[in-house]
């Protein structure tokens, strides 16, 4: 068994010899305990490996590296037991030093002062985040423009003449971290005003940076975001001279299109703004504000989106607000945005008043359909299958789920509804007059089609009906079609279900297309590929393995002069 103190002995002569070059030369670094028992480290070589050893009393139970060495162990964790090894020495023969708190406790107040005057005197960074962690301490201080300051160096330090690239951008998020954390510390004390001066000043100031940054991972956002969740915080639990204060900065802050422009930004603010309108009573004021909004940022032709948003939430708020009148007279001038129309179909639902909703549901599909907004229409019809159900209008279920189980391809859950509406003796005759029907359409449509289209008659049988076959066990009938197909792909996928029934047929099915896609193959990417196949149909289906194996062999024959795939081929036995 290796342990720490007998390793050497396990270990070749080669590779203890290139661990201790390693170890000595100091390419072990960032070595700890993770927890007990468990050190971890990275190892510097031709490429950086990660090094994972789990000991029990000294005793090494597992490792791992992520290095391409094949063999037992490899240098990188030789030199990291090594590094081990050292560290537990040390640990025995070197007294333990005072923990940090242990240390704080035995200095004095006289010496902390000191220390602090000292290190602020030589060090800029540390003067400033001691001014801004006790900047509380004095009234006289801006904190909204101390923490400006602060923000625009870090903005300085990780940008490259303003601009963020993408490798800096997580070390500016990681900095501004420690200015939120402030700011969620400030909150956390109800010290709101504080917290709103910083965070409203870092969210216009982080705003210009998002424009000119390479955000490719969203971080920058993420933490626009997070600042608008502070302000939040604010709007809600801070006195009403302060949430009256955060309204008036939004009424600002709110007709800057790029709020909208970068992300979302614009509707989280204007969601915070939404609030206090309804809880400040500040009806007027943001109903008229809306009304601005609707006139500044809608009148292009690609503003359909901000203009829906904002009058369908106008709508919402004057409905919570009890003007009933109002809404009425919006709505009747804005049915041809969804969410209002939806909103109407819904109080009618609500109603029980079926025609009129079935009729705003019609008037919607015609307008969506004029639009050229298909997936729109298809929405609608669902809520007719909505409002049937309800009616139990029998004969409209099942027009709309038998459309809705096959014409956007096939839907189990729609299948199934529409067959529910049948009896035991009743589906038979049913299904088996659809599959008919659907045999006519496919082969006259081929027919049409012919030397257009990839898709044989076969396959398009298959790809419709297979499905139904599936669900109704017809597993006869969808072997007779997939016998008729070479693809590997399409086998395999029917070989799911079909061979608990037709085990051989299934087997004598496969070989040839593997044979197929072999011959089809050129690249050592799609041999890789036909192996992956071949050994997951193996593990699944263990009785093909003596087929699959002797494939294989037959392949390497064939291809013998192509070393990749008789790689790639030998890897299925191991």
């Amino acid at each position: 068994m290796y342990s720490l103190q007998n390793f050497e002995k396990q270990v070749s002569n080669p590779v203890l010899k290139r661990g201790k070059e390693y170890f000595e030369s100091g390419a072990v670094t960032d070595l700890k305990e993770a927890r007990a028992g468990l050190w971890q480290a990275e190892v510097e070589g031709t490429d950086v490996y990660e090094v994972e050893i789990q000991l029990t009393n000294n005793s090494i139970k597992s490792y791992s590296c992520n290095c391409p060495f094949d063999g037992e162990i490899c240098k990188h964790v030789t030199a990291v037991l090594f590094a081990i090894r050292e560290e537990k020495i040390m640990e025995i023969e070197t007294p333990k030093p005072l923990s940090f708190d242990n240390l704080l406790a035995k200095v004095t107040h006289k010496e902390y002062k000191e220390f602090v005057k000292s290190y602020a005197s030589k060090n800029k960074d540390f003067k400033s985040a001691f001014e801004l962690a006790f900047a509380n301490k004095d009234e006289n201080v801006d904190l909204g423009k101390k923490y400006l300051t602060a923000l625009k160096r870090i903005i300085k330090k990780n940008s490259d003449r303003g601009f963020v690239g993408y490798h800096d951008a997580r070390g500016l998020v990681g900095d501004i971290g420690t200015l939120l954390a402030d700011v969620e510390n400030l909150l956390e004390k109800q010290h709101f005003r504080d917290a709103f001066a910083i965070s409203s000043a870092m969210l216009k100031e982080i705003m210009n940076v998002i424009q000119y940054c390479d955000d490719s991972d969203g971080l920058i956002g993420d933490t626009v975001s997070e600042i608008i969740l502070l302000i939040n915080t604010v709007a809600k639990n801070a006195p009403r001279p302060l949430q009256e204060a955060v309204f008036e900065f939004l009424m600002k802050e709110l007709k800057d299109n790029e709020y909208f422009e970068y992300g979302d930004f614009g509707y989280e603010l204007f969601g915070i703004f939404e609030y206090l309108g309804f809880n400040l009573s500040k009806s007027s004021e943001f109903i008229n504000y809306v009304d601005i909004l609707l006139l500044q940022f809608t009148a292009g032709p690609y503003d359909d989106f901000k203009r829906n948003f904002f009058t369908t939430r106008k709508i919402e708020f004057l409905r919570l607000s009890g003007n009933s009148a109002e809404v009425e007279k919006l709505i009747l001038q804005n049915l041809e945005i969804v969410e209002v129309r939806q909103g109407e179909v819904n109080r009618y639902i609500d109603k029980r008043d079926y025609t009129v909703a079935k009729k705003l549901i019609n008037d919607g599909i015609a307008l969506a359909l004029k639009k050229g907004h298909s997936g729109t229409a298809s929405n609608w019809q669902t809520e007719l299958l909505r409002i049937a159900v309800l009616e139990n209008n029998i004969s409209e279920i099942r027009i709309y789920t038998k459309h809705f189980a096959f014409d956007s391809g096939f839907s189990v859950a729609y299948y199934s509804q529409w067959k529910a509406t049948f009896t035991k003796n009743e589906w038979p005759a049913i299904i088996e007059e659809h599959i008919a029907a659907t045999v006519i359409k496919i082969t006259a449509a081929n027919e049409v089609n012919k030397g257009k289209s990839w898709y044989t008659d076969n396959l398009s049988l298959l790809t419709v009906l297979g499905p139904i076959y599936i669900k109704e066990g017809f597993w006869d009938r969808l072997l007779d079609l997939v016998k008729k197909e070479t693809g590997l792909d399409v086998i395999l996928h029917y070989n799911t279900y079909l061979s608990k029934h037709y085990p051989t047929e299934m087997l004598a099915l496969l070989l040839p297309a593997f044979e197929l896609e072999a011959d089809r193959a050129s690249s050592r990417s799609h041999y890789a590929y036909l192996v992956a196949k071949m050994k997951k149909l193996i593990k699944e289906m263990p009785q093909f393995k003596d087929g699959v194996i002797a494939v294989s062999e037959k392949l390497k024959s064939k291809y013998a002069r192509r070393p990749a795939m008789v790689d790639e081929l030998s890897k299925i036995v191991k």
